[in-house]
């Protein structure tokens, strides 16, 4: 197999020589489930597990190896390998997951790293019941701090009447972004251009969108289940359990995630204000510096939605972001203080009752 059939571009060869070792070789990670690893290699797939080291000096589970990534391995006999690095990520979608909640566990919410190294995200959404302008938007605040490029797909064309109004609905309030309508039984020719050998394309979308038989359609058999989506609540069936990374016979490279019908965007993106440049950037000649584009005179963002330079809808995500700011900042303070207090009950406290005794 050749490397660069599955995405080893230049990035990636220069960050591995960088490594100087002539026993490992480099190698991408096509699926993941509890630490356990399947890998491609130039000679096929392998089963692959991380070094002791790296599992336990990882702090952060978001620096471990995830379904898209490229690592440095070293073959240990009988089929099997061991993944010693991971090499530096091209993009990455990240979004946030609450807390397990043990005790050994941080208050704070933590990064999930749901796919890694992509060139073109499909945004998947159903015309049926699960079509939602929302939920779409936060998929895109991940996939342009992401660094990758995405592609709005409604899909289910075939099954509704009203298909181009809502491709229109969507254009309107998602100014910038590309948007395909298609079937994914039927047909897919929207997206085609984007079905490029060697670059890798990561579908995002809740359960039932369709993303298991767009997979399929592409991949042109059928690899991953499907099933219909339920009639009485309009939800569907969680079909794809685990991320993985699919290769075609013409080289197209695909990876399939779990359907997450509710997305939070990991703290990091949703302080990057890119997305909203412009408007910050008219809010430093508003009159007043805590100005908040509502009713306040002199205000250099109405100003702008009134003489067309952005949208109104522009202006009303911009409000839920700085909402959503705020109450980011007020979950840390309170995982803050109950970090506090957590320590103060199985440090200080202890202390005290240890002194009390000595007494």
């Amino acid at each position: 197999m050749n490397l660069k059939d599955i995405g080893y571009s230049q990035f990636f060869k220069d960050n591995f020589e960088k490594l100087c070792k002539n026993e490992y070789f480099p190698a991408r990670i096509i699926n993941e489930q509890k630490g356990r690893y399947r890998i491609i290699t130039e000679n096929g797939e392998m089963p692959a597990t991380l070094t002791g080291k790296m599992r336990h000096i990882t702090e952060n589970k978001a620096d471990l190896p995830t379904v898209g990534d490229w690592i440095a391995a070293v073959d240990i006999g009988d089929g099997n390998c061991v993944i010693q690095e991971l090499l530096p990520r091209k993009s990455k979608f990240s979004r946030s997951v609450s807390p397990s909640g043990r005790k050994d566990d941080s208050f704070s919410a933590k990064e999930q790293v749901v796919a890694a190294n992509i060139d073109t995200v499909f945004i998947v959404s159903g015309l049926d019941r699960d079509h939602n302008i929302s939920r779409i938007e936060r998929y895109l605040t991940i996939a342009w701090n992401s660094g990758a490029t995405p592609v709005v797909v409604l899909n289910k064309a075939d099954i509704v009447d009203d298909a181009e109004d809502k491709r229109d609905e969507v254009e309107t309030a998602l100014i910038g972004s590309e948007v395909a309508v298609i079937s994914a039984k039927n047909n897919i020719t929207e997206i085609e251009k984007h079905l490029v050998k060697g670059k890798t394309i990561a579908l995002l979308g809740s359960s039932g969108a369709g993303k298991s038989t767009l997979i399929n359609r592409i991949l042109g058999f059928d690899q991953q289940k499907t099933a219909e989506v339920s009639k009485t609540i309009g939800k569907g069936r969680h079909t794809t359990t685990s991320k993985e990374l699919f290769i075609s016979d013409s080289g197209l490279i695909l990876i399939d995630t779990p359907g997450m019908r509710e997305i939070q965007p990991w703290l990091e993106d949703l302080y990057d204000m890119k997305r909203f440049e412009k408007i910050e950037e008219l809010a430093l000649l508003c009159r007043f510096a805590d100005c908040k584009h509502e009713t306040e005179p002199q205000c250099a963002v109405k100003d702008a939605v009134e003489n067309g330079t952005i949208s109104q809808h522009e202006l009303e995500n911009y409000r839920k972001w700085k909402k959503e700011l705020e109450f980011a900042a007020a979950k840390e303070t309170k995982t803050t203080r109950q970090r506090e207090k957590e320590w103060y009950k199985s440090v200080v406290l202890p202390e005290l009752k240890q002194m009390k005794k000595r007494k």
